[in-house]
């Protein structure tokens, strides 16, 4: 499996193993200083560096086999919709690739997340406080302790909701690849470029959506179709669903309060998508390529923190690197490069974005994760029966306010098994057959 996850998508290994080499280098000093920590103690030092803020937005999944059947007990305090929507493709993952991963899993893997859908830890706070496991995030930047990986849109998306039925990323990609606009020739799309946002929480789109908005229709090649989708009824009236942005050639993306989840549907669309400067990565980003699967807008470093420096600086750089772009790209011999852009951008949606790569992506986290577990146990060696009933106390202990615990199997069927597990309310907590927790006088007791 792991050859032909490498002969598919050749970028997952490397940017996985780059992610993993700080925690793989922190273990190995551990190990050389002296006694090595269980997990649980790596997880609390972790989270313990964490504001009271991020401690209510955390997740853990105990990842296991219930004999044969991947299983995942999942327990979160905030972040509700985020945490099957991570939890579903590892277990996918998990059936995927069960011949490789069923003797690993002797003992429970846990992971954690923050649920925040920004990343929360800079190179001075990693450095600072030594994050000793890696923790899970939507997106990340530049830094070592957070892992980008698949977030909950590639499960399913409520904001896509209304006449679909099924809003994962599999169906909705494979609707707007097979549609007709998906399916339309470059040169026959509308003569536009798109951009449909909240920008309300971005300081990108708060300093660039107005000046886009206020340009003349004849200052670029083709008409600048920007709008501001937050707000009232007014502004609401703007909004454009996926397939009708799909009609235009030319599709901007900015990213939003941290990230936005949006740009592998514009990839899907067949689009060619101008794709400004991100100081946020979702875990696909290493794999795209500039000027083969989308056109870049470079931005200053600075642009990205100062919101007065963008619009000063909108009409000397950007817009002049912009008008250029679109002129090139509407002259004959920029149409057909655009024309192989856009196909290879919506290639690579299809082929580096779909459940083969997510469960490969996913199969080489859980290869890593596996290997700092199994390094923290002392000599390595496997749970003890013992050390599995310490389970349920360590993962209490770890959480701190758990609200709610569920039990996630993987069906043969290919779909998921929930079985609700304990739900806790700030009034208290009701039991459904299985060991709850209360915290009373900061310590875990058993009620």
């Amino acid at each position: 499996m792991e050859k032909r996850c490498n002969a598919l998508h050749p970028w997952i290994m490397p940017s996985v193993e780059r992610r993993f080499r700080f925690h793989h280098n922190w273990t190995m000093e551990t190990m050389r200083a002296g006694p090595r920590q269980r997990t649980f103690d790596l997880l609390n030092e972790s989270f313990a560096a964490h504001g009271p803020a991020e401690k209510k937005f955390k997740g853990l999944a105990s990842l296991y086999y219930n004999g044969s059947t991947p299983t995942a007990l999942l327990f979160w305090a905030g972040g509700a919709k985020s945490m099957e929507g991570f939890a579903a493709p590892i277990l996918a993952a998990m059936a995927r690739h069960q011949a490789d991963l069923l003797p690993r899993l002797s003992e429970p893997l846990h992971l954690f997340w923050t649920m925040l859908d920004f990343p929360i830890l800079g190179r001075r706070s990693e450095r600072r406080n030594k994050h000793r496991l890696p923790h899970f995030a939507m997106c990340g930047q530049r830094t070592q302790a957070e892992i980008p990986v698949p977030d909950f849109t590639f499960h399913s998306y409520g904001k896509l909701s209304g006449r679909e039925p099924d809003t994962s990323w599999a169906a909705i990609s494979r609707r707007l690849r097979e549609g007709a606009e998906g399916r339309q020739a470059w040169r026959l799309r509308q003569r536009r470029l798109t951009f449909r946002g909240t920008v309300s929480g971005s300081r990108m789109r708060r300093a660039l959506v107005p000046n886009l908005m206020a340009c003349a229709r004849n200052e670029t090649a083709v008409p600048l179709d920007v709008q501001d989708t937050s707000g009232g009824a007014r502004k609401r009236a703007y909004r454009l669903n996926l397939t009708e942005q799909c009609r235009s050639r030319y599709l901007l993306h900015l990213e939003g309060n941290s990230y936005s989840a949006s740009l592998k549907y514009k990839l899907a669309c067949g689009s060619l998508v101008l794709l400004i400067d991100t100081s946020c990565e979702e875990f696909y980003y290493p794999a795209l390529q500039a000027h083969k699967t989308h056109v870049p807008i470079q931005l200053s470093k600075i642009w990205s923190k100062n919101e007065d420096l963008i619009a000063r600086d909108f009409r000397a750089t950007l817009l002049p690197d912009l008008r250029a772009k679109l002129a090139y790209y509407e002259s004959a011999e920029g149409g057909a490069a655009a024309a192989r852009i856009a196909a290879a951008g919506q290639r690579f949606a299809a082929e580096q974005l779909g459940p083969g790569a997510i469960s490969c992506y996913w199969y080489a986290v859980l290869r890593h994760s596996l290997l700092l577990q199994h390094a923290q146990r002392p000599g390595g060696q496997h749970a003890t029966p013992e050390s599995r009933a310490e389970h349920e106390a360590d993962v209490a202990a770890f959480m701190g306010s758990v609200r709610y615990n569920i039990k996630l199997e993987y069906t043969e069927a290919g779909g998921f098994r929930v079985t609700p597990l304990c739900h806790r309310n700030e009034g208290g907590s009701s039991e459904s057959g299985v060991t709850c927790y209360k915290y009373r006088r900061n310590d875990w007791r058993r009620r």
